[in-house]
């Protein structure tokens, strides 16, 4: 069903709803939403507010730690290192040694060393807890005394207490912790520090010897979970809401305080929540970027074991460096949305209450109003079916808008009435004018024929004119583009036949510098050939030496033998010598069969060079051949490449000319074609006057017709 076919009640009845139903849904939504925003923003600032406030219990209490530990460790220095200053004496006496087995108090690792007697006053600390014993009575704290040794820091003096109950004498705090390297600075550390088996709020002071040089340090604190105990016990006690609870974690995800303290010591680093988010990490890693006096909000939705849906949790949270704790304030969203939910039903009522009033009225008001409507459309029918005589009521109608219609209908009515009688008389005067009008026009469409055909025959010649001209033009055109194109090829010619002449220039230089060094290269080969011949000779002369000394060494092994027992050291030597002079020989011969290798080589490598320098010299001479040819050419293309752009010039006045004319006869051609126009456009008109005159009379009795309909 299409609005249009909708009755008017039902259309008024739904604009109505409409009307009342949106604006009450848009406010209701508003209000729901403005007030759930708020109650969010309110929650985030209550939570916030909380984690800050607990972490300023927990810093203030840390602070108050850290004080004691302060004025401890002062009444220390008086009691134990002060005597310098009142004329005790601290040394380390190096005579003294003490050996004894010592072990890191981070991964228990042991070893033995000897240390140099460390002496207060001449009295050896070592082993003597009277001082530390005394400042722990009057401060009710622990307290040490340490030795430098090149591991770190000694305890040879101390009330610290190890896992089994005893003095943790003979621990040593490594090099790699920020206490040792605060001391060996000269400063004093304050804080946190793992003290043998768990972290203590401590303060550590530098000892100097009689010469202000660091030979130990006096510690003073107290364990840390002291605070801690007291603060979480505090913290336990705070709730909000039903399940709203202070959480405390510390940047491993080790839980200090749980919910209910059911998961206290448990790591979560983890933990995900019903998204398969890491938040725990993602909190702890924010919660270490915030300013000490900063904390900030996270959402995450989390489903407990017994719960068949995840809700929403909300938790502000804050960073206390000094514990390394991250303190924060956790609670279920929906806890705090009692009151935004109540706001939403009472909008829920108000706009049905107000639907159910809206209709109502709607109800009454369309009904008044379709009954009226109802009456118009009585009149508008009979006027219609052109009954102009119909009675229309004008009494007891109102004077609102439906009212005003119905008095304008009983006016447009009589108006009406007359309006047909004017126009049925107009008809008859209308009929007879229009045929006065198509005589006329019928003469003047046959005097325009005439003329049209005569212009007709004007405008044909002048386009065939102008067509000839056109292509005239066109032929001179391409005459001239293509002499263009000559011309240009003619100038890329005479570029490239300088280049061949440049490429022909270089290539001649080469040949004449392959002559130069082709000789050159005879020449050294020449040399060496008679190098050869000369180390021959010298290698002859070797072998008639060596042919000699093999003689003489025969000679001498014969007069060895001889002299009998007495010539046997000479027949070895002569033996040696002939074998020497076998050698030499054999060595002789391998270098002349080389050397005479060596010539024949030569005397081939010259016969060849010969040969390549007779080719670069035929070589040479053809190129400068090609070179005078190509100046020729050069020349001759140069002038045909002048004598094309003569000719260029010529034909491009020529075309010019031409297109002048061309124009000429354009312009007598589109005069011609515009007077045929224009009488073609008066033929047509006396056409359509004479056509439209036969519709004007076909027009006026069917108006007649017409009106003759209407009951008058």
């Amino acid at each position: 069903m299409r609005i249009r076919d909708i009755s008017l009640r039902l259309q008024v009845l739904t604009i109505c709803t409409i009307l009342v139903a949106v604006p009450l849904l848009i406010l209701a939504f508003v209000s729901y939403y403005n007030v759930k925003q708020e109650t969010i923003s309110q929650l985030e600032k209550n939570l916030k507010s909380q984690a800050s406030v607990c972490r300023v219990m927990a810093e203030t209490a840390y602070t108050i730690s850290l004080e004691q530990v302060k004025s401890s460790l002062s009444a220390a220095r008086v009691a134990i290192v002060a005597g310098i200053n009142t004329g005790r004496k601290i040394v380390v006496d190096s005579n003294k040694m003490h050996k004894i087995s010592i072990t890191n108090q981070i991964d228990k690792s042991t070893k033995e060393i000897e240390i140099p007697s460390f002496q207060i006053n001449d009295e050896i600390i070592y082993s003597n807890f009277r001082y530390v014993d005394k400042v722990k009575s009057l401060t009710e704290l622990s307290v040490t005394i340490f030795q430098l040794i090149p591991d770190g820091l000694l305890r040879i003096s101390t009330n610290v207490l190890k896992e089994d109950g005893s003095r943790a004498m003979n621990t040593y705090i490594p090099k790699d912790s920020p206490v040792y390297k605060s001391i060996i600075d000269g400063q004093t550390y304050y804080g946190r520090a793992f003290v043998v088996k768990e972290w203590f709020i401590s303060g550590y002071e530098p000892i100097k010897d009689i010469d202000g040089k660091i030979v130990g340090a006096l510690f003073v604190g107290f364990p840390e979970k002291n605070v801690v105990n007291m603060l979480i016990e505090q913290f336990a006690k705070i709730v909000t809401g039903e399940t709203g609870y202070v959480y405390v974690l510390n940047s491993k995800g080790d839980y200090i305080l749980s919910y209910k303290r059911a998961r206290d010591g448990e790591n979560i680093w983890g933990a995900k929540d019903s998204d398969g988010r890491f938040f725990i990490q993602d909190m702890i890693s924010s919660a270490k970027k915030l300013s000490p006096e900063d904390s900030t909000i996270t959402y995450y939705p989390w489903k407990n074991k017994d719960e068949k849906r995840a809700r929403m949790k909300i938790a502000g949270y804050a960073y206390l460096s000094q514990l390394d704790w991250v303190i924060g304030y956790s609670a279920y969203q929906e806890e705090f949305f009692g009151g935004v939910n109540s706001i939403r039903y009472l909008a829920i009522i108000i706009v049905v209450i107000s639907l159910i009033t809206g209709l109502v009225i709607a109800i009454v008001f369309s009904g008044s109003i379709a009954k009226r409507i109802g009456n118009v459309i009585t009149i508008v029918e009979a006027i219609g079916d052109g009954n102009l005589t119909s009675k229309i009521e004008t009494d007891n109608i109102g004077t609102n808008e439906l009212g005003r219609i119905n008095q304008a209908l009983a006016s447009m009515s009589l108006k009406l009435q007359n309006l047909i009688r004017q126009i049925s008389g107009n008809a008859e005067t209308l009929g007879k004018a229009s045929n006065e009008l198509a005589k006329s026009s019928t003469h003047l469409f046959t005097s325009t024929e005439e003329v049209s055909k005569q212009s007709n025959t004007i405008a044909a010649a002048a386009e065939e004119l102008s067509s000839n001209m056109a292509s005239v033009v066109l032929v001179s055109e391409q005459a001239s583009s293509n002499i263009s194109m000559v011309a240009s090829a003619a100038e890329e010619m005479t570029a490239t036949i300088g280049e061949i002449a440049q490429s022909t220039s270089n290539t001649r230089n080469l040949s004449n510098n392959a002559v130069k060094k082709v000789l050159s290269s005879s020449e050294r080969i020449n040399q060496l050939g008679n190098s050869a011949q000369e180390i021959g000779i010298v290698i002859e002369t070797i072998a008639e030496i060596s042919d000699q000394t093999n003689l003489l060494a025969l000679n001498a092994t014969i007069e060895a033998a001889r002299a009998g027992e007495a010539g046997k050291g000479f027949a070895v030597v002569a033996s040696e010598i002939k074998e020497l002079a076998k050698q030499t020989s054999v060595a002789s011969q391998s270098i002349k069969e080389k050397i005479e290798a060596i010539q024949s080589s030569t005397t081939h490598t010259v016969s060849e060079i010969k040969e390549i320098s007779k080719v670069i010299n035929d070589v040479d001479d053809m190129i400068s051949t090609i070179a005078t040819a190509v100046e020729e050419q050069s020349a001759t293309t140069k002038e045909i490449a002048s004598n094309v752009a003569d000719a260029s010039h010529a034909i491009q006045n020529v075309s010019d000319n031409i297109t002048q004319s061309a124009a000429v006869v354009n312009d007598i051609a589109g005069g011609i074609s515009g007077s045929n126009r224009a009488v073609n456009q008066i033929s047509n008109s006396s056409s359509q006057v004479n056509k439209k005159a036969d519709e004007l009379k076909l027009l006026s009795e069917r108006l007649k017709d017409a009106v003759d309909k209407f009951k008058v």
